[in-house]
């Protein structure tokens, strides 16, 4: 006679039986997430491959190179790194903006008939001949098309042509407070705002520009006659700010 034991199953046990379909899918289901993650790097080496290739194709100088790889530099170094800071790439730089420049200025030229009689009412309404409530949309769309016409130019670069030189670019950030700290590394100097002169960093120190062309004109917009109070103090704030600035 034989004897069969058994051994009871604690209750949290969780037990799930799979016939050989089942398993089979699973099988197949997790190839293919393995097929597909080994495409996916084969992939990526191909685009490594492609862009060390043209690393190696380029100009760009050995030193420079090295601070490409920023995670091992060290801390000090890594914020005094400037790896994109030479001529072969700041001429490419500008013949890209100069490019961009002639596309905008052939897109105006081509849109110019639908465009012209926007700008038109646009300059009336600065101007005071044209009231917004005569504009059937809104001005907004004005402004749009004047956005839209008008690029970007940089008034650090105005000033400094005016100046007979060009300044060469190593950073770029749209926070002025974080070019005050790339400028105590010791990575270069910074065109910002008076008021930030209230930032106490060290090594840090400003210089007034007072010529006529230094200055620049801030609007505050707001609705006439708001009875917010926190919109009428911050007016009132931003105004005494400005009037401070203005007689320092």
């Amino acid at each position: 006679m034989s004897f069969t034991s058994f051994r009871k199953v604690p209750q949290h046990t969780s037990l799930r039986y799979c016939n050989r379909t089942e398993a089979q899918a699973l099988v197949d289901a997790t190839q293919r997430q393995v097929d597909k993650a080994q495409a996916q790097m084969m992939q990526a080496e191909v685009d490594l491959n492609q862009v060390q290739r043209a690393l190696s194709a380029s100009q760009i100088p050995g030193d420079k190179m090295q601070q490409w790889d920023l995670s091992k530099l060290e801390r000090e170094t890594l914020h005094r790194a400037a790896p994109y800071d030479f001529p072969e790439l700041f001429e490419a730089r500008r013949d890209v903006f100069i490019a961009a420049m002639k596309l905008h200025q052939a897109f105006v030229v081509a849109a110019w008939k639908p465009l012209s009689g926007s700008l038109s009412a646009f300059v009336n309404l600065l101007q005071g001949n044209l009231n917004v409530t005569q504009i059937t949309k809104g001005p907004i769309h004005l402004w749009d098309a004047f956005f839209l016409v008008v690029p970007v130019v940089s008034t650090t670069f105005a000033l400094c042509a005016k100046r007979g030189f060009e300044p060469q670019v190593v950073q770029e950030a749209q926070q002025a407070s974080t070019l005050i700290g790339l400028t105590a590394t010791g990575l270069g100097i910074a065109l910002v705002p008076a008021t930030l002169q209230a930032i106490a960093v060290p090594g840090v120190v400003f210089r007034t520009l007072d010529e006529p062309d230094t200055t620049t004109t801030l609007y505050i917009a707001h609705r006439y006659g708001d009875a917010n109070a926190r919109a009428t103090q911050f007016v009132s704030l931003a105004l005494g700010s400005a009037k401070t600035t203005q007689a320092d």
